[in-house]
C-alpha cells in the first residue's frame, strides 16, 4: 500500500518555525533601523535647512526711539462722561534715515493723530483691545505719513508712554 518513504517524518521540519520567527524578527529589526535612519536623515535635513534660512536673514540693526515733543490731547464730542484723552507716544525704528524723517514730519503726523484720535470711541478705548486696535492705528498713519513725504521710510512699532482719559 503505502511506500515506507511517505510517512516518514523529517526530523529537520521543527526547525522550520523556528527559522520564520527568526526571518519575521530580522525584518522588524531592518525595518526598525531603516525608519530610525530615515528619521534622523530627514530631521537633520531640517536643522540644516533652518541653520542656512537663519544664516540668510539680515542682522537687525538696534532700535532707535523717538517721542512727539509733547503729549496728543483731544476733546471729545459730548457723549459720555469722559471728554479729554491724553496721548503721548514713542515710536520705534531702526535707521537713520527712517529717524530724520520722522524728525522732519513729525508736524504733519500730529495733525493726523490728532485728527484720529478725536473720532474715536472712548467706551472702546476703555478696554485693552481698544487701546491695542488704536496703537496700531496709530502705526498706520504714521506710516501712511513717511511713505507720502519721505519715500518709504517705516517705523516699525508704535509705544503708549501715557495714556489718560478723563
Amino acid at each position: 500500500m503505502a511506500d515506507k518513504q511517505d510517512f516518514e517524518i523529517d526530523e529537520n521540519a521543527g526547525g522550520g518555525k523556528k527559522k520564520l520567527i527568526l526571518i519575521i524578527v530580522g525584518a522588524v529589526v531592518l525595518l526598525a533601523a531603516g525608519a530610525g535612519g530615515a528619521y534622523f536623515f530627514l530631521a537633520g535635513g531640517e536643522d540644516k535647512a533652518e541653520a542656512k534660512q537663519e544664516e540668510a536673514k539680515p542682522e537687525l540693526k538696534p532700535a532707535m526711539y523717538e517721542s512727539f515733543d509733547s503729549p496728543l490731547v483731544v476733546n471729545f464730542e459730548k457723549r459720555g462722561p469722559v471728554r479729554l484723552l491724553q496721548v503721548d507716544l514713542s515710536v520705534m525704528m531702526r535707521d537713520e534715515d527712517t529717524r530724520k524723517a520722522f524728525r522732519l514730519h513729525r508736524p504733519a503726523m500730529r495733525n493726523n493723530l490728532l485728527l484720529l484720535l478725536a473720532r474715536q470711541d472712548y467706551r472702546e478705548l476703555g478696554t485693552p483691545e481698544g487701546k491695542e486696535k488704536l496703537r496700531g492705528e496709530i502705526l498706520a498713519e504714521i506710516n501712511r505719513v513717511l511713505k507720502e513725504r519721505a519715500g518709504g521710510k517705516q517705523v516699525e512699532q508704535v509705544y503708549f508712554n501715557k495714556f489718560v482719559m478723563q
